[in-house]
């Protein structure tokens, strides 16, 4: 039988053959070139890392034990591709939050204090704030001491309407709030 570049088993013009078994073998070779096709392979993480060497650049490796991870084979190496590792996107940020408080003002100055999700952040983010007031004496929303567990936010008015705030929080690297 002659074989084709993808490993297929198939009948040639000089070559006699038991149609029951070697049409079972062309089955199964068809089959493992469907298991194979577009350089995409399954396996347990022990056998993409044997299969390193051997794997081609853009290999996709899907792991079955484990947390069925995917991989693409980048250089000499296996980069995670899902689930998305957190920063490894460029240009998308590294974590998030953001959220909104209602709170009023007393003699001029008020001010409360905002806790990020807990873990979220492992640098100091960059915050904005905006107040959402249809009132027109809201004269100043700031932050004042931003960690990575959250910050104070401060507001002046000279009335003492609830006022709403909306903030967002962006880290966009691993080590650093700006990126």
């Amino acid at each position: 039988m002659a074989v084709t570049k993808d490993g297929i088993w198939t009948p040639s013009q000089i070559t006699n053959y038991n149609l029951v078994s070697d049409l079972a073998t062309m089955s199964n070779t068809v089959q493992d070139a469907l298991d194979k096709r577009a350089n995409a392979y399954t396996g347990t993480s022990a056998q993409r890392n044997n299969f390193t060497s051997e794997a081609p650049e853009g290999t996709i490796w899907v792991d079955t034990n484990g947390q069925k991870r995917v991989y693409v084979k980048q250089g000499n190496s296996w980069q995670q591709i899902w689930p998305v590792v957190q920063g490894s996107i460029p240009g998308l940020p590294y974590a998030m939050a953001a959220g909104m408080v209602s709170f009023s003002v007393s003699g001029g100055i008020g001010e409360t204090n905002i806790s990020f999700p807990s873990g979220r952040f492992t640098r100091t983010p960059v915050i904005t704030v905006t107040g959402n007031s249809a009132v027109t004496a809201l004269r100043n929303v700031q932050i004042a001491s931003p960690t990575s567990s959250g910050f104070k936010l401060v507001m002046q008015r000279s009335t003492t309407t609830a006022t709403s705030v909306n903030w967002t929080a962006v880290q966009m690297t691993a080590s650093s709030g700006e990126g």
